[in-house]
């Protein structure tokens, strides 16, 4: 069965409700998946504190079920700090421009929806 229709008008077709409830299962997901691979890294390195960065530090969730489930001190950076990664990707492509590097067309990259996080 042809897939014709651009995802970048489903969001046109959904409800508030619906975006709603997607964007907190993904949050939930993400949540999930960063702490319990923390606990993995606590228990195979027995670290004696552990540092947040990054956008996923914000999340207020995040903070508060890695400080129910470790035992240990968490550092986070300042919130003004806590942003995606976004300038880092920049300055790789950057890198990767004065390097001349080939491109990557986004139409045919081969997609692994079963990558781990």
């Amino acid at each position: 069965m042809p897939h014709d229709f651009p995802s970048h008008k489903l969001s046109e077709r959904l409800s508030d409700a619906q975006k709603a409830d997607i964007a907190a299962s993904f949050q939930r997901i993400a949540v999930e998946t960063v702490v319990d691979k923390t606990m993995v890294a606590y228990e195979e390195f027995q670290p004696k504190s552990v540092v947040i960065g990054g956008g996923v530090a914000a999340s207020p969730e995040l903070r508060q079920q890695l400080a129910e489930r470790l035992p240990i001190p968490i550092e986070y950076t300042d919130m003004k700090l806590c942003t995606d990664n976004g300038a880092m990707i920049a300055c790789l492509g950057a890198y990767c421009a004065l390097l001349d590097q080939p491109t990557a067309d986004p139409y045919t990259l081969e997609i692994a929806p079963n990558l781990s996080m």
